[in-house]
């Protein structure tokens, strides 16, 4: 699958980031790769969209906010956990990338 434009929403910048690397060079991995992507900052309509979603079903707000950055891009979500997102809107496309890990 190819991605042409690469979005990601500011809450996953700040969580990913929050996470504590144990390896200063796979922080500035993730950094680089996050730095790479055109950062969405949470408006008034993700605010809206976020929550139309937690009316629906309980949802985590990260989670909501994720969802409806991806809704208003016309994006598809990308995730490795897709069980928070199935379901709550068919109009979303989620991808989960198969990952190669050591």
């Amino acid at each position: 699958m190819r991605f042409d434009n690469l979005f990601v929403s500011a809450i996953t910048y700040i969580e990913t980031l929050g996470f504590q690397f144990a390896n200063p060079n796979e922080k500035a991995i993730v950094e680089a790769i996050l730095n790479s992507l055109t950062i969405v900052q949470t408006d008034m309509d993700i605010v809206l969209q976020v929550v139309a979603y937690k009316q629906i079903r309980k949802i985590k707000t990260p989670d909501a906010i994720i969802l409806a950055t991806a809704k208003l891009l016309d994006a598809e979500l990308v995730t490795v956990n897709d069980a928070d997102f199935k379901g709550l809107d068919a109009k979303v496309g989620i991808f989960v990338p198969d990952l190669i890990l050591p």
